[in-house]
């Protein structure tokens, strides 16, 4: 619902996104002639979910590249932005930690202690993703497509409504004649 009400898409992904599944946001985005490509990311605080952060961001500059010398468009900018958990969040919000497991390698992330995204409350990850967007959306255009939206709605109730009244009298008519 979030995303629907600030007009952006929505990509879920659980665990290491596919390259497939890259390559079709990549494709959205150069197709869709967006300056920025901007990428809101929401994982685990662990070796994994950093390591799923850092290869998604390279794997969209990759296939960004790519798919703009396919069409020959536009490459937007890619802005990749982890917004939860992050270590001062996890400070911040006093959010409960568990040790790494010993099978998780820890070589390139050296943390003792890790948080998964489930930790955070809904609102509150809902509160820190919107925020996030704020600076990139264009609210004054957004809510100006809202009203059109809106009077388009209630001219498409107002006919419905006249049909209803016509088929009204239609039968009323025959039940007469």
């Amino acid at each position: 619902p979030l995303a629907r009400s600030l007009g952006v898409d929505l990509y879920p992904s659980a665990g290491m996104a596919s390259d497939s599944f890259v390559h079709g946001a990549a494709e959205d985005a150069v197709l869709s002639d967006r300056e920025t490509f901007l990428v809101i990311y929401v994982g685990d605080y662990d070796p994994a979910g950093l390591q799923i952060a850092d290869t998604l961001e390279v794997k969209l500059g990759e296939h960004l590249a790519d798919v703009g010398a396919e069409y020959g468009r536009y490459l937007p900018t890619l802005a990749f932005q982890r917004v939860a958990v992050t270590a001062q969040q996890i400070l911040d919000l006093d959010l409960p930690t568990k040790p790494v497991k010993a099978t998780q390698s820890r070589r390139r992330y050296d943390l003792a202690e890790t948080v998964e995204a489930e930790a955070m409350r809904p609102a509150m990850l809902r509160e820190i993703v919107a925020n996030a967007f704020e600076g990139w959306i264009d609210t004054a255009w957004i809510n100006q497509l809202r009203e059109v939206e809106a009077q388009e709605r209630n001219t498409l109730i107002a006919r419905l409504e006249a049909l209803k009244l016509l088929h009204h009298e239609a039968a009323d008519s025959l039940e007469s004649a």
